[in-house]
């Protein structure tokens, strides 16, 4: 889900080789409210809890997929 994005965007934002906990965890600080959700569910997810804040997996797909291109195009209008 989000953590390999997440990582990636923190290694290239504040040049820091940090793991995908963490990368989730700064990412929750730094990129808009609305993709707090499904940051954190790849952080619980890493954590091994099974339980998801999503009722369908097909949101979370899409939602997992929506926030990736988010960062991509973070990523590439900065770098």
């Amino acid at each position: 889900m989000g953590s390999t994005w997440d990582h990636s965007f923190v290694v290239h934002q504040e040049h820091d080789i940090t793991n995908k906990a963490r990368a989730g965890e700064y990412a929750l600080k730094v990129v808009p409210k609305h993709w707090h959700k499904i940051i954190q569910e790849s952080i619980n997810v890493r954590q091994g809890v099974t339980k998801s804040l999503y009722r369908s997996k097909i949101k979370r797909k899409q939602e997992a997929i929506t926030y990736m291109n988010y960062i991509m195009e973070q990523c590439n209008n900065k770098f």
